[in-house]
């Protein structure tokens, strides 16, 4: 299933201004508590996220005052529902939480599995090109070079903007991977 260049270019538009470094004090300012966060804070790496609504994961070191993590917005959740009337979403399995990550060129991430406390399905909207790798039981592991790219299990070549991947059964089980590519990327994971 695919989105058509006009959803994707709003919701770029909407969260496009954030890839930027000189951006990150405005996005500490505007996304309060838990809301916005990196990856891998201890290395030179520092991959950007936001989360809306439920969080993926909370953070080991909590500060009270800080806990509070912004609504899904209005942007996403009209995103949401047309996902559920078009039948790719069951109702009874609305996403109540979204992870927006951002990926710099040449960026990748580790392989991930779905965290035991998440229900089936997860989604994932590719608001840019974008490459991924799975590994499941059934079809081998994925094992990483160092460097980002995947082999073994299965990969996809890259989808073009706009594809919306939703991972129920089997394959919401499966660890996946965003493999590297030399552009700048967006992805939005739905979940429940």
């Amino acid at each position: 299933f695919q989105f058509d260049y006009g959803e994707c270019g709003a919701l770029v538009s909407f969260f496009g201004p954030w890839l930027f470094p000189k951006h990150l004090d405005l996005i500490f300012y505007i996304f309060s508590g838990e809301t916005f966060g990196s990856y891998n804070q201890h290395t030179r790496f520092k991959r950007e996220f936001i989360q809306f609504g439920v969080p993926m994961f909370e953070l080991i070191k909590v500060d009270e005052t800080k806990r509070y993590i912004e609504p899904i917005p209005a942007i996403l959740q009209d995103l949401i529902d047309k996902t559920i009337q078009w039948k790719y979403i069951p109702e009874d399995m609305r996403p109540n939480g979204c992870r927006i990550n951002f990926f710099d060129e040449g960026e990748y991430s580790h392989p991930f599995e779905k965290p035991p406390h998440l229900e089936q399905s997860i989604s994932i909207l590719l608001l840019s090109k974008s490459k991924l790798a799975f590994g499941h039981k059934l079809i081998g592991d994925i094992v990483a070079d160092g460097k980002g790219n995947y082999r073994g299990g299965f990969t996809f070549n890259p989808f073009p903007e706009g594809h919306f991947l939703v991972m129920n059964g089997e394959i919401s089980e499966s660890t996946h991977a965003m493999c590297t590519l030399p552009i700048k990327r967006i992805t939005i994971t739905f979940f429940k």
